[in-house]
């Protein structure tokens, strides 16, 4: 099993280095597998090992013909969170392929800088409950992508990292756009424009509707000892998942008990709410002094279906506005 098998051409066995190939099949095990610039990689059944593109690569990467297209990681094996991972300056453009057992997410830049992820087909990772789908990193621009994760779809954890025409599918663990988590939060200027949420693969009426929990939402985040900076959601389509918050922000205690205040102002513009779905939660916990101040939500003109009641706070929320659609 994981048998070792390198793709062949003229009789010879082609590595990242070898320049004068276009057209890379992998297959079998390929350990921690550099893409460099120019060519397209074709994923045959089961691929096994991490795939990275070199910096300033810009790369291609394809189902085989009559295969599953499956990269399948060895968690921690690597040493790399992401099993498809995209360096500093590069672009990778993804078609098909399924992305299973990750690290942390199935495709990444991994905090690298400015990196480009385009996809005009299905990225599937699969639904372990700490399974993320995508992390732009800083500076980073994923668009055109259709995924599904067990926890977040999409991250926006790093300075810059802009969303656009993506669709974002729950298993029911995570938020469709993660606009932080923890200590890793979320960074001045993160957008997802023209996107859209399309529920849960598995439904249920009381996902996301109630508790401190700040998964399970379209929109989410969490924050440890920062503070939040602005950030944007504009044209965001809902198509199901009934019974979700559209937003929901929540403060952690720090790990040494600091007190801590968020403050920021989020713009998102929703459409196809339904009466069923709640506006916004904003949450603390319980047992520690962190609090939501001045933090606003601002809906406004372009949304559609929000109800005007549908707005969920506990804990230390104050200062605080909710604008809803008018």
């Amino acid at each position: 099993m994981n048998k070792l098998t390198l793709p062949l051409l003229a009789g010879l066995a082609l590595s990242a280095s070898s320049a004068f190939a276009a057209n890379v099949n992998l297959n079998g095990n390929v350990g921690k597998y550099t893409m460099t610039t120019g060519n397209t990689y074709f994923i045959g059944d089961n691929v096994t090992g991490t795939l990275i593109a070199a910096n300033g690569a810009s790369i291609s990467i394809r189902k085989q013909s009559g295969k599953n297209g499956k990269l399948i990681g060895v968690n921690g094996a690597n040493g790399q969170t992401s099993h498809l991972r995209v360096g500093n300056n590069a672009t990778a453009n993804i078609q098909g392929i399924t992305v299973q057992n990750a690290d942390q997410f199935a495709i990444g830049c991994d905090g690298g800088l400015n990196c480009v992820i385009t996809s005009s087909a299905t990225i599937s990772p699969d639904h372990g409950a700490t399974e993320n789908g995508i992390n732009g990193g800083e500076g980073g621009r994923v668009s055109l992508c259709n995924s599904d994760a067990g926890d977040d779809v999409f991250q926006m954890v790093r300075p810059d990292s802009q969303y656009s025409n993506c669709n974002a599918t729950l298993a029911g663990n995570g938020a469709g756009y993660q606009f932080g988590w923890g200590r890793s939060t979320l960074g001045a200027g993160c957008s997802a424009t023209d996107c859209t949420m399309s529920g849960f693969t598995t439904p249920n009426t009381t996902q996301g509707n109630t508790g401190n929990n700040p998964g399970r939402a379209v929109v989410g985040g969490t924050f440890e000892g920062s503070t939040l900076p602005s950030g944007s959601i504009t044209g965001l389509t809902i198509n199901g998942n009934d019974y979700a918050h559209i937003v929901k922000l929540r403060a952690l205690a720090g790990k040494q008990g600091n007190n801590i205040t968020i403050r920021g102002t989020m713009s998102v513009r929703a459409r196809n709410a339904l009466s069923t779905h709640t506006a916004v939660a904003l949450s603390t916990d319980s047992n520690a002094n962190s609090k939501l101040d001045k933090t606003t939500i601002d809906f406004g003109t372009g949304s559609t279906g929000l109800k005007s009641n549908l707005v969920f706070t506990t804990g230390k929320v104050t200062n605080s506005n909710i604008v809803l659609a008018p």
